[in-house]
């Protein structure tokens, strides 16, 4: 029971970090035109 309660713990932890990470990359592909009227 306890270690199913860290093992959950760790994995949402990780999942959360891993899409905070992945935040910036997601928007550059979801709008690369964006950044692209921004530059010029």
């Amino acid at each position: 029971m306890w270690n199913a309660i860290v093992i959950a713990e760790m994995v949402f932890t990780s999942t959360i970090c891993a899409a905070i990470l992945a935040l910036p990359f997601i928007a550059k592909a979801k709008y690369p035109s964006i950044e692209e009227t921004e530059n010029e």
